[in-house]
């Protein structure tokens, strides 16, 4: 929904998470409050198996209908946590990908691997209850996990022979019933925003350039059907999604730029007000933080410099749906990490937005080797130590944690040994591929973890 955050050297995406628990498995010691909680309605069929009697003879006698006493189909609420999230769990199944063992040669800017096309990946579940991890699909997908209705979607690709290193973008679906599936996009460029809340529609971004005219359109799904398609000119980014509203910016640097909100189901746009500008950039900026708490928007807005993605200025930003021209905005206050500028991280108390010490429900592995999370009003709490990157040799070969989530009392990770692919680089930008990738669920509790998953690269050990 928003975009990859880069951090200098060694980044850790951080994404709010839920409530969760986690079951037994291989336990490792210290080694390599927010909730985002919605409700799925699956129908699970009464089962009524046709039986045949036999006689002693071998005569079948047929059996009676009963298809008048057959109860109702029995509806299962099952709960989902974390949704939108690379982590997501869907009752007391936790779902994630990773990339098949022959994927983990193809390479990545920074190791940031998860949120860009990487080659094939595995769908695996996570059963809560029995503590095991098994493979529920093969497919080709990058970025994070939608649940709406009963089935999870993700950003897929399809083989492209006249160009095979140019897949076609698609919408992958899966299902226990169906598998995965993929379902065809208007354009290639389009792009999955998310599910909204209460997984109460799915959102995809349509982009094209036609007679040199920019077209951008958000198509809504609901039930894997297309129900509304909805024009949104000079559309610039999405800044949060409600349960029947998607927040978002649009404008040109000639006008400047404004915060709107459209209504999913009429299409209905209200105009929020116009965005503050920079000093430096006359281009729309950057969502770092957003929060919609079902009355107010509240994010942050931000302008970064060059290549290096260095933070240059920033705005506290606030409006209400709903109100015409509400928007609310104020300079970002300072904030500094090894003394360099950043975007300041934000909570919210009693409807303004506060400085806190980070994002709430994100996680976070600190310079020092401490994974932890941040708490509901921005502060640290530490879990374990020992997930620092360590690095082999002079060529940057490094092992490490890719990105982290927490769902619940728990923290999922994705850890990885990682080969610098000079040949890859571009400029100062490190290439790099896997060797191997492991998947962890750490305890907040213990600080012990779990490892579920280990994929290993055909050349390495």
């Amino acid at each position: 929904m928003r975009k990859s955050k880069f951090i200098m050297g060694l980044p850790v995406i951080a994404l709010i998470a839920g409530m969760t628990a986690c079951g037994s498995g291989e336990t490792i010691a210290n080694n390599e409050e927010g909730t985002n909680q919605t409700e799925v309605s699956v129908v699970t069929p009464t089962e009524t198996p046709e039986v045949e009697a036999m006689t002693g003879e071998g005569e079948t006698i047929e059996t009676p209908d009963t298809t008048e006493d057959v109860e109702p189909e029995e509806t299962v609420t099952l709960s989902v946590v974390n949704n939108n999230g690379h982590f997501v769990q869907v009752g007391d199944i936790v779902y994630f990908h990773v990339a098949d063992v022959e994927s983990l040669g193809k390479t990545a800017l920074w190791a940031q691997f998860a949120d860009q096309q990487s080659g094939r990946t595995v769908l695996f579940a996570y059963d809560l209850a029995t503590g095991e991890a098994k493979e529920a699909a093969f497919d080709f997908t990058s970025g994070g996990i939608s649940v709406q209705g009963d089935v999870l979607y993700s950003m897929a690709y399809i083989d492209n022979l006249e160009e095979p290193d140019e897949p076609d973008v698609a919408l992958g679906s899966f299902t226990q019933k169906d598998g995965f599936k993929t379902i065809d996009l208007s354009g290639d460029n389009d792009k999955l925003l998310g599910a909204g809340l209460n997984d109460s529609f799915l959102a995809v971004l349509h982009y094209d350039y036609v007679d040199n005219n920019a077209i951008y359109q958000i198509h809504i799904y609901v039930d894997g059907a297309l129900q509304n398609t909805v024009d949104v000119e000079d559309y610039g980014d999405c800044v949060a999604l409600g349960e029947n509203t998607i927040f978002y910016f649009s404008g040109e640097p000639e006008t400047g730029y404004n915060l709107k909100q459209m209504d999913v189901t009429t299409g209905e746009i209200i105009d929020l007000g116009k965005l503050p500008s920079f000093d430096y950039s006359e281009w729309g900026g950057h969502i770092d933080e957003a929060i919609f708490d079902g009355n107010q928007v509240y994010f942050t807005y931000s302008i970064y410099e060059g290549t290096g993605h260095y933070f240059s200025q920033g705005f506290f930003v606030q409006a209400k749906a709903g109100e015409a021209g509400s928007i609310r905005y104020e300079d970002m206050p300072a904030c500094e990490v090894d003394g360099e500028p950043r975007a300041a991280k934000f909570t919210v108390k009693n409807g303004q937005m506060m400085v806190s010490e980070g994002e709430p429900g994100t996680c976070e592995v600190k310079g020092d080797g401490v994974l932890g999370y941040y708490d509901e009003k921005g502060e640290w709490v530490a879990i374990a130590e020992g997930w620092e990157s360590v690095f082999f040799d002079e060529d940057s070969n490094y092992k490490g944690v890719e990105l982290a989530e927490k769902v619940g009392d728990y923290i999922f990770l994705i850890y990885s040994e990682n080969e610098h692919v000079p040949e890859e680089d571009i400029g100062w930008r490190y290439a790099y591929c896997r060797n191997y990738t492991n998947v962890y669920c750490i305890s907040i509790k213990t600080g012990e973890s779990t490892r579920l998953v280990h994929q290993a690269a055909p050349w390495s050990d």
